[in-house]
């Protein structure tokens, strides 16, 4: 029983306390059963939920990685550098028994890509074990809608295969990149295979004129890090990012890594040619001029109004002018003479600096309105 004294204590503390001790004495109680619900609802992740949390938990690793095309020049992408191509096929043979092999196949143009993907998936359900462990998600591949198919079963040796798989379709191209390893070292290596397929590029239609050049620009390509490069790809398409400091971090790639950076001027994304054209401006190699005066003639205004900008004030932009000209019979922007004047319209500049040509293309005449806009 409560003695006199401590029921005389009792009552001289206000209710209103007491409740606070009782409070006090039940929160280590509450903090547990929290705890153990949030632990709980972890523990209680769909496979799919699993699976999408693993992916995004992979850094990109921070080795180099060449530079590869498909066999009819519609896509590149980035494969390890230190891993073994077979002969001519887009097969590369990485680590432990791990390889990453790209498919590209001509369909139907119009040919629906849910009924593509669905029936990849079956042929995949089909293989004996595999309809219970296949898992499938969304995902892209550039931005271009796609799939993932992932699964985990055992190989004639009796060993468990990780194989993912993703998939996409672009007009008459079907494209699958699929990686396959021991699913001891999965997460090991997974990573590259996260790097292979953020590096995909489904190039522009001026995709031809711009290899051209390249290849009497970088002389040696050499292998280089797309860890940093795919983080500003990925911020660019992110309206919350400061575009500015992006850009800027963009040409200092440029001026280390112009085999990995210049294939961003082929990107089929407007946004993102764009941004490659303004950070090149921002470089200090002349040698890399030509890809601006190239880009120019992009189909795109956005993208030829940036690089139109660039080489407005170039002390040989009458000279180029001409030549790009009798290259191509158009016309295309025409500076005042002296590097410091701002470029004008075509017929006010042509008229003092060179003879104006006769007849324009509706081509020519999309550029002369450019030139006038960047005046």
């Amino acid at each position: 029983m409560m003695s006199v004294a401590a029921s005389s204590r009792m009552a001289q503390i206000p209710s209103s306390e007491r409740q606070v001790n009782k409070m006090r004495k039940f929160f280590p109680l509450v903090l547990l059963l929290l705890c153990t619900s949030v632990a709980s609802a972890q523990g209680q992740l769909t496979p799919a939920q699993a699976r999408e949390a693993e992916w995004k938990s992979y850094a990109l690793p921070q080795s180099n990685f060449a530079r590869q095309m498909s066999p009819q020049k519609e896509f590149l992408f980035r494969v390890p550098a230190d891993w073994k191509q077979q002969g001519t096929e887009l097969v590369f043979n990485g680590p432990h028994t791990s390889f990453i092999k790209v498919y590209a196949s001509k369909i139907p143009d119009g040919y629906p890509f849910q009924e593509y993907f669905a029936s990849a998936l079956q042929s995949v359900r089909d293989v004996p074990g595999a309809a219970d462990s296949t898992l499938t998600r969304k995902t892209q591949l550039q931005d271009l809608e796609a799939r993932e198919i992932f699964l985990e079963i055992d190989n004639t040796e009796g060993e468990t295969i990780r194989s993912t798989s993703w998939i996409t379709v672009r007009g008459p191209l079907a494209v699958t990149f699929n990686f396959q390893a021991p699913v001891a070292h999965a997460t090991e290596l997974e990573p590259f295979f996260k790097a292979v397929v953020q590096s995909v590029v489904f190039v522009s239609r001026d995709y031809q004129a711009l290899e051209s050049l390249r290849s009497t620009i970088i002389k040696t390509p050499a292998p280089g890090p797309i860890n940093e490069i795919e983080s500003i790809v990925a911020a660019l398409g992110e309206s919350t990012s400061d575009r500015e400091s992006t850009i800027n971090r963009l040409a200092s790639l440029f001026s280390t890594h112009t085999d990995v950076t210049s294939d961003l001027l082929v990107d089929r994304r407007p946004l993102i040619r764009a941004a490659a054209v303004q950070a090149l401006a921002r470089t200090s190699n002349n040698t890399l001029k030509p890809f601006l005066w190239e880009m120019v003639d992009d189909e795109e205004l956005l993208v030829a109004e940036a690089a139109a900008r660039s080489v407005a004030t170039d002390p040989d932009v009458v000279t180029q002018t001409i030549n790009i000209q009798r290259r191509d019979t158009t016309s295309k922007l025409s500076p005042a003479s002296g590097s410091s004047c701002r470029v004008i319209s075509e017929s006010s500049c042509w008229n003092r600096s060179s003879t104006r040509p006769r007849h324009r293309s509706s081509h020519g005449r999309r550029q002369q309105k450019l030139l006038q806009n960047t005046g």
